[in-house]
Order: structure tokens, then sequence, then C-alpha cells
């Protein structure tokens, strides 16, 4: 469901969005790799076209983020989403509510192949 508010005295029209999805996942790392296992994964994505800027939360809905979590910014210009941080490859579940929103994410997937 997404939902667009006005927060506090900056009255800032934000874009929220939130929803679960089943995904298969494990944690790489230096040391080598977990097995994957199918998870519900819990994603929490925002937008705020005053700042042009976004971000993201993911993690598994079982354990609240305890087993699988990640966070991180989005950096647009003009709608057109230049940079993100916090995760090495952002999922294909925050670019697909990004677009749904109308943003260009097209150059950040092209990237992400």
């Amino acid at each position: 469901m997404t939902t667009m508010s006005n927060k506090g005295q900056e009255d800032e029209l934000v874009m929220k969005e939130s929803f679960d999805k089943v995904l298969w996942v494990n944690h790489i790392g230096s040391w080598g790799a977990t097995e994957p296992e199918k998870v519900t994964m819990r994603f929490n994505v925002n937008y705020n076209p005053e700042t042009d800027y976004g971000s993201f939360e993911q993690y598994d809905a079982e354990s609240a983020g305890e087993r699988y979590y990640a966070e991180g910014g989005l950096w647009f210009d003009k709608g057109v989403l230049v940079d993100y941080d916090g995760i090495y490859s952002l999922s294909e579940e925050v670019l697909d509510q990004l677009e749904e929103w109308g943003l260009n994410v097209k150059n950040m997937r092209r990237l992400l192949e």
C-alpha cells in the first residue's frame, strides 16, 4: 500500500510502501556463503520528491531482521536513481517499487545486471 503524507513542519510529501515477498536468500562474505533458503522478506521503501532522496529496508519477516537485514539510502537527480548505499546489490524488488512510482531506474538496472 502506497501512502503519501505530510510530515511535521517541513510539510514533506513522502511516498512509502511496505510489502512481503518470498525469496531465496543467503549470507555471502569473504569466508564463503551459506546455503540459500526460502524466506519471507519484508521490504520498506520510501522516496521524498522534495529532497530527491529515498531509502530502503529489507529483512526476514520471521525473525524481524535478526537473521537477514539490509538498509540503505537512495539518491536521485530529478527523479533518476543515480546512487545507493548500504548493500552490495540493490534488490529488484526495490527497483520495481521505485519504477511503480514513476521514478527512472533504467541505468541502475543495467549496471546491476
